[in-house]
């Protein structure tokens, strides 16, 4: 293939994901979400997913890894790299009483990185930052009124569109910057109703905050050489505080419900729109360090730890405490250069256990995953088709919470192109 038809192929597909990841609802099934600004998303290439995370410390010329952004460094000075996937999902949600399993796929990922100069190099790209996905019915028996039911539904996410940099500082040591701008309605639904009686008032609040802001992501790398190609990798990244800006939409009703379940609206108690207000997202810092050998093997370990204590959201806090993440993981290539397809496979092993914002009737609430991934290189070129699978357990049973054991399937492409070889006329 011409590379005038792989850049035509990856212009369309890049169209293709761009418009799915802003036009797209989430849809992701998890109670947990309701709280703060939902589930924040783990996105990452499927490379940096098999590996449980890790990428703090991890330099590569052919990957794009936005997670520190000293990383772009790496980028060959005359190719240019693309990187897509999409997600699928299956989510298993368990009480002690009851189980219910929901699937869904959603557009993972799009990133671009390219050179810019001798030491300067550059990415964009878009991911999702949070989701929000929850449908969660309670009900309790109230003396001389009866049944009360209480049900809780939200959806929605936000997006992250970003544009990063990174500038060689000193022989192997870099640093790099993110600036990110985050869009998108998170929407949020409560409804109490008396199931006994058609005579009783219901009330619905409908809520649905839209954010708009800016944040940004500083890295640093410093890459240091050994002897027979071997290379240990020491990474840093800093996520400045932010107050991010939000609007508000609040509709408050009251209705009454038929025997056969239509509903007839009584009353409109509350209609603000576009009220003004500020979430306030905590700082955060990352490190990490890997030992690597050239196009043979990777072994890193990450870890990082966010304030989120502080976080407010119009003022009000949550149910929040500091959160702190650990990630490891392996890549082992048998032969890079072997004529044996099966050789020149990267295997890969990644775990990341989280303590997790979330303090709920006392018990924490923390996850932890376990994922496998390949490499499957493309005949004749650098560009790669990468598999990740990934199981893992989030919450627990206890005090009658829901635990989710969740099992994704990622699956990326890579493109690696040398785009920017002047032609010579002989």
């Amino acid at each position: 293939m011409s590379i005038k038809k792989i850049r035509s192929v990856l212009f369309s597909i890049s169209f293709v994901l761009i418009s799915g990841l802003l036009f797209s609802q989430s849809r992701i099934s998890s109670p947990y979400s309701y709280y703060g600004l939902g589930n924040l998303s783990d996105i990452q290439s499927s490379r940096f997913l098999s590996l449980g995370g890790l990428s703090y410390a991890v330099s590569s010329p052919y990957a794009v890894n936005f997670m520190n952004p000293a990383s772009y460094s790496a980028y060959d000075s005359l190719s240019f790299m693309f990187e897509g996937g999409v997600s699928m999902n299956t989510v298993k949600l368990v009480t002690l009483e009851n189980s219910q399993t929901s699937n869904y796929a959603s557009l993972g990922y799009l990133l671009f990185g390219f050179p810019v100069t001798k030491w300067w190099r550059a990415s964009f790209g878009i991911t999702p930052y949070s989701q929000t996905g929850f449908n969660i019915s309670e009900t309790k028996i109230i003396d001389s009124i009866g049944k009360v039911k209480y049900t809780y539904e939200g959806n929605g996410g936000i997006n992250r569109v970003f544009v990063g940099s990174a500038f060689r500082i000193y022989k192997g040591l870099s640093l790099g910057f993110n600036a990110s701008f985050l869009f998108g309605p998170i929407s949020k639904t409560r409804t109490t109703t008396f199931p006994d009686s058609i005579y009783m008032i219901n009330s619905r609040i409908d809520n649905t905050t839209r954010i708009n802001a800016f944040i940004f992501d500083f890295g640093l790398q410093y890459q240091i050489k050994l002897k027979k190609d071997i290379s240990i990798g020491i990474g840093l990244v800093y996520g400045l505080q932010t107050n991010l800006s939000a609007k508000r939409n609040q509709f408050v009703e009251t209705f009454t419900m038929s025997s056969s379940g239509i509903e007839y609206v009584q009353d409109t108690v509350e209609n603000s729109e576009d009220v003004k207000g500020k979430i306030y997202l905590p700082a955060k810092i990352g490190g990490g360090f890997s030992v690597s050998k050239l196009n043979h093997w990777l072994i890193g370990l990450d870890a990082t730890w966010q304030n989120w204590e502080k976080f407010t959201n119009y003022g009000e806090k949550d149910s929040m405490r500091n959160s702190l993440r650990f990630s490891a993981g392996a890549e082992y290539i048998p032969d890079y250069n072997s004529n044996s397809y099966l050789k020149r496979i990267s295997y890969r092993v990644g775990y990341h256990h989280t303590d997790s914002y979330l303090m709920l009737k006392g018990n924490k609430v923390n996850e932890f995953g376990i994922s496998v991934g390949f490499g499957f290189p493309l005949r004749k070129s650098r560009s790669s088709i990468n598999l990740t699978v990934e199981y893992g357990q989030k919450g627990t049973t206890d005090s009658k919470l829901i635990k989710e054991n969740f099992t994704k399937f990622t699956i990326g492409f890579s493109a690696f192109e040398r785009w920017f070889i002047k032609s010579k006329i002989e």
